[in-house]
């Protein structure tokens, strides 16, 4: 991957920090323990939905070092 303006957003203002936002997927179904319903804090009811992301960040320090960090999130989609 190319870290310019094109595909990540720079954070500071030389851009050696950079991070990218994905969409990993949209509106799913979070697995439940039951083939019919979900467990919602003890009461049965639907299993609620989530989009699923992964951001992923850059920095580049002057000394040359670069570190790459990820990390995947769900959040859950208002009905």
């Amino acid at each position: 991957m190319n870290w310019d303006d094109t595909t990540s957003v720079k954070v500071d203002n030389d851009g050696t920090q950079r991070y990218v936002v994905e969409v990993l997927a949209a509106d799913r179904v979070l697995p439940s323990n039951s083939i019919t319903t979900c467990n919602v804090y003890g009461l049965s009811g639907p299993c609620p939905r989530v989009n699923v992301y992964r951001v992923s960040a850059r920095g580049s320090s002057a000394r040359g070092s670069t570190k790459i960090v990820q990390t995947v999130f769900t959040v859950r989609v208002n009905i």
